[in-house]
């Protein structure tokens, strides 16, 4: 059955919290995003049952896909799961996942999450911070990002809880040691040309005009020219292609103010920590640097602090360990 196009923003009517808190209605919603596709909110509760794990409740809806091959709200979870073998304290628990519908009959998928008491997001405190709070926070985020680093897809760990998920679906080979790239934002490849050439797409995707050009090559390299030549085309040989696969690693890729949660302070003498890192939808399997490279991408756009921006370089840059940050098509997309 085809999907509904909505006409409406999604939102949590009656219908669709009756299907996810069957036993115990909340006495209060809250809702901190909301737009036709998707819809993040906080569910509170006065009495909850003994289904319900929390007062509080961070839900996230999404409208399925059109033709409901794709779940990809079970593949984030899955994925959190994955980030919770190394970073464990500081991935929100996601207590459940689902499909439900609104009185509309729109169909949606859901996660619902643990909420993270006595936090704030970086972003609403950032500018408030000193500088030693501040270094103390960028240290704490490069750290969980480096120990992301260590869990790889050929983890028999990793691959057990992405059973069932396009990673493991996608692999021509059942070999554990198969490596799958990318993740639920830019698709699921079997090799670094068809990544790059799926980011490539990707980005073209979301402007109002392509931004560049893939073109794979005979002898085994590819050439990502921009559209207005400028800055200047970027051509990867077959050889540094191959080196990029080693190492893949599990990468967040949206590690901003807006997606770090961290402890309220109460005074300039206080020590700040990172509380959780939220917002998972970008998250996926790929070449270490990647995300380093993606600093450039947000710079600008998702991120305005330059303080921020630079910090995290700076702390960054050593725990790449000397391998070189590949290029790839979002050094064509500018940070500006």
């Amino acid at each position: 059955m085809s999907q509904t196009t909505p006409s409406k923003d999604l939102g949590p009517d009656n219908q669709i919290l009756s299907h996810i808190f069957p036993a115990s209605a909340p006495a209060s919603i809250t809702i901190l995003a909301q737009t036709y596709e998707t819809c993040i909110f906080i569910a509170k509760f006065d009495n909850p049952s003994p289904l319900v794990l929390s007062k509080d409740l961070v839900v996230r809806l999404e409208v399925s896909s059109s033709d409901g091959s794709r779940r990809r709200l079970h593949t984030v979870s899955a994925l959190q799961k994955v980030a919770a073998l190394a970073i464990p304290n500081l991935v929100p628990e996601v207590t459940e996942i689902g499909v439900t519908r609104t009185s509309d009959g729109i169909e949606a998928e859901y996660s619902v999450t643990a909420f993270i008491p006595d936090s704030v997001t970086l972003e609403a405190v950032w500018d408030v911070l000193t500088e030693r709070q501040q270094s103390t926070i960028v240290k704490e985020v490069v750290g969980a990002m480096n120990n992301l680093y260590s869990l790889s897809p050929s983890d028999a760990r990793v691959r057990r809880i992405l059973e069932g998920t396009p990673f493991v679906e996608n692999l021509e080979s059942p070999n554990v040691s198969a490596t799958a790239l990318g993740g639920p934002d830019v698709g699921y490849f079997q090799n670094v040309p068809d990544l790059l050439k799926g980011i490539t797409n990707a980005l073209n995707g979301r402007g109002s005009k392509p931004i560049a050009t893939f073109h794979a090559i005979a002898d085994g390299s590819i050439t990502i020219t921009p559209v207005n030549d400028e800055p200047a085309a970027v051509h990867i040989p077959h050889d540094d292609l191959i080196s990029l696969l080693h190492p893949v690693v599990l990468s967040h890729n949206d590690l901003e103010p807006r997606n770090i949660l961290v402890s309220t302070p109460i005074s300039g003498d206080d020590v700040v920590h990172v509380k959780a890192i939220i917002d998972w939808e970008m998250v996926g399997f790929f070449p270490l640097g990647y995300e380093f490279v993606m600093k450039d991408v947000h710079m600008g756009s998702s991120n305005l602090s330059f303080r921020w921006y630079s910090l995290f370089k700076q702390h960054a840059t050593p725990s790449l360990g000397g391998i070189p940050i590949p290029p790839t098509p979002l050094s064509l997309h500018g940070g500006s």
